[in-house]
């Protein structure tokens, strides 16, 4: 099975996922699919290897249909509680596109 630092990674991307759903149909939208491929930075701090930095890409499968899509993406990520406490330690990256990984916010 995963490692622990994989764990740690996946469960930022499917917080972030839920947070952006939930943000998305708060807002009476219809966003269809959303996916996250999670990448993650190992690194050596004080002779011991730890987590450096977490990468998300959001996927979001009905962007161009979706009108409040520019106001969901500036606040969902306050409301993804895994992703704001890993924050207090560990940089993580959001990067949101469409389904033509068109950037929609970095």
């Amino acid at each position: 099975g995963p490692n622990p630092a994989r764990l740690v990674g996946a469960a930022v991307a499917n917080c972030l996922c839920a947070s952006l759903l939930f943000a998305l149909r708060k807002a009476k939208e219809q966003p269809g699919g959303v996916s996250a491929v999670v990448t993650g930075d190992m690194e050596r701090q004080d002779g011991r290897w730890r987590i450096g930095r977490i990468d998300v890409k959001l996927q979001v499968e009905n962007a161009q249909a979706l009108q409040q899509l520019p106001a969901v993406l500036e606040k969902f990520e306050d409301y993804c509680i895994v992703t704001q406490s890993i924050r207090q330690g560990i940089p993580v990256h959001v990067e949101v596109v469409d389904q033509d990984g068109k950037v929609l916010k970095a």
